[in-house]
């Protein structure tokens, strides 16, 4: 992620991906940040080796990106 697409992310969406533990399973830690962002209407994809990517709200919230560019 870029930083400019890290400045575009909403503060809730940052503070949930700001609790991905490097120090734990990356992988499992993907999961865990995959499951709470879906609870608040995000999702990300997540490679085997543990990295989260496209973080972007669900097909119900693509609104937001129409809003958020306005």
């Amino acid at each position: 992620m870029t930083p400019e697409e890290w400045d575009a992310l909403p503060e809730h969406i940052k503070e949930i991906c700001g609790t991905f533990d490097e120090n734990e399973d990356s992988y499992q830690e993907c999961a865990k940040l995959q499951d709470r962002l879906q609870s608040v209407g995000w999702t990300c994809g997540y490679y085997l080796d543990g990295v989260p990517f496209d973080v972007k709200p669900t097909d119900a919230n693509t609104s937001y990106l129409r809003f958020e560019n306005l």
